[in-house]
């Protein structure tokens, strides 16, 4: 008679194969940068990486659009943001909001912030003028109202966070650590998530992250991540969104023609 194979440890066996993907996912990243990086291009380029990144692992669910405006229903952005300034790295929308347009004007494109999934600012190298800067544009996306999922017909559950999530992605980082951690922590309700790609380093806010509070072990603020960070990080953008079956985009658009009109746009 033949000997028994050993079964494999069922732990052991889940580690092997989590390590697998979160390397997959890191040669990935990695060949999607060495092909679309250019330090010539102020920053575009490093944006363009990881919008493949995020088209590739998470375009079924959601459109990848880099370098363009909000237009929130309300219109607040034009009094929180300069031209200049109303301008977010990598934005993602539901693919199910109607009308899905984008509006285009001096070479500005605008998305209806109701639309909008997450948003992230991204840079190559994360120091402590970055990432004061950063921080302050997502604190005034975070006074912009979000209508989008308010009566979606949707599936959710009590860890989804009913706006757009905000995240910080830096492939390298000069700041240290306690200056990190401190700015963070005094910015606690206006981001979500960081990733350091150098480092493998993957922040997460517990203040706004129900889904994060529910299952990771801990009272600190910032809960930390080094085991299969990217992995995490799709997951947690996946899983803390709520899973609406339709979002309408109309009354931005309804509003921006009454502003034209008007000059007041009423509440819808």
């Amino acid at each position: 008679m033949e000997p028994k194979k050993k079964r494999p440890d069922p732990h052991a066996e889940c580690q092997r194969l989590l390590a697998s993907i979160e390397r997959k996912l890191k040669d990935r990243f990695e060949q999607i940068y060495s092909v679309r990086y250019s330090p010539g291009t102020k920053g575009a380029g490093y944006e363009r990486v990881l919008a493949d990144f995020l088209r590739e692992y998470l375009g079924g669910v959601f459109e990848i659009n880099t370098r363009v405006a909000l237009l929130d229903r309300d219109l607040k952005v034009f009094s929180l943001f300069s031209p200049k300034e109303n301008e977010f790295d990598v934005v993602a929308t539901f693919k199910i909001s109607s009308p899905r347009i984008i509006l285009e004007t001096e070479g500005m494109r605008y998305i209806p912030y109701d639309a909008v999934a997450f948003l992230v600012e991204v840079g190559q190298t994360l120091d402590k003028s970055k990432l004061e800067h950063d921080l302050g544009k997502l604190s005034r996306v975070s006074l912009l109202a979000h209508y989008g999922l308010t009566g979606a017909v949707r599936l959710s559950s009590n860890h989804a966070v009913e706006r757009p999530l905000r995240i910080l992605f830096y492939h390298e980082r000069e700041v240290s650590w306690n200056v990190l951690v401190d700015l963070l922590r005094s910015s606690s309700d206006c981001w979500d998530l960081l990733f350091v790609v150098r480092e493998g380093l993957l922040l997460v806010n517990r203040a706004t992250l129900p889904l994060v509070r529910r299952y990771s072990i801990g009272a600190d603020t910032i809960a930390i991540c080094r085991d299969y960070p990217l992995l995490h990080l799709l997951l947690l953008i996946q899983a803390s969104l709520p899973k609406p079956f339709f979002i309408d985009t109309a009354f931005t658009l309804i509003n921006l023609m009454r502003m034209a009109k008007e000059g007041d746009p009423p509440r819808i």
